[in-house]
């Protein structure tokens, strides 16, 4: 799923000679703390509602708010982990889309990037979750993989992160189509891998779920 795919056209954008008090209207109507700012058709950043509430008047004009977070904006073939990635490093809860000649298309909310994720087949496909501990240089995918498909079962999503212990390691999540991994832990077990935790679909052992729900809550604020 690219970044156009996922844009929001129900968050409006402002101009520069809008007035803070209007903004703070909107915000307030939509339930935001961020709205973009365009001129024209072209993406000037994202103003925050702290930066609105800095002025000394409700009069002020957006043009007079300096610092908008210009750098909050993607490609709109960009991968929308990409959006993630963006919103993350810019500390902004939305990030602005751009075509190849920067023209403004839309912006896209961390709320909507999650929802989609939540909704995408690597979250909604029944099946097992396995997270090994390794070297980073041990690290091969279709190693892992070739060792999941002799058990006829297929990885259909993976994730790798550094392990805060300890550097030179990483932690790689994989997800399978199948819940019955007892003869994929053996084996993986027996070639020297660390399974640092499993969790095999069920409700009752998976906790994605509650914290999934917790993270929306929380993206809902």
């Amino acid at each position: 799923m690219n970044a156009k795919d996922l844009i929001n056209y129900l968050i409006p954008p402002v101009k520069l000679e809008d007035t803070a008090e209007q903004v703070l209207t909107w915000m307030n109507e939509l339930k935001l703390t961020e709205l973009p700012v365009v001129e024209g058709n072209r993406f000037l950043g994202i103003l925050s509602e702290e930066m609105v509430l800095s002025g000394s008047h409700h009069q002020d004009l957006v043009s007079e708010f300096p610092g908008f977070i210009s750098e909050s904006r993607i490609g709109r073939h960009a991968h929308y982990f990409d959006v993630l990635k963006v919103a993350n490093q810019y500390g902004t809860k939305l990030v602005g889309v751009e075509d190849e000649e920067n023209n403004f298309l839309g912006v896209i909310s961390v709320q909507d990037v999650v929802e989609a994720f939540a909704n995408s087949s690597a979250i909604t496909t029944p099946g097992a979750i396995l997270i090994l501990k390794m070297e980073f240089r041990d690290y091969s995918l279709s190693e892992i993989s070739r060792i999941v498909e002799e058990e006829q079962a297929k990885i259909i999503s993976s994730q790798i992160v550094p392990d805060e212990e300890n550097p030179s390691m990483i932690r790689v999540t994989v997800k399978l189509n199948t819940t019955e991994i007892s003869q994929i832990v053996r084996i993986l077990d027996a070639r020297g891998y660390v399974i640092l935790d499993q969790f095999n679909g069920s409700e009752e052992l998976n906790p994605d779920a509650d914290r999934f729900d917790a993270l929306m809550k929380y993206l809902r604020i």
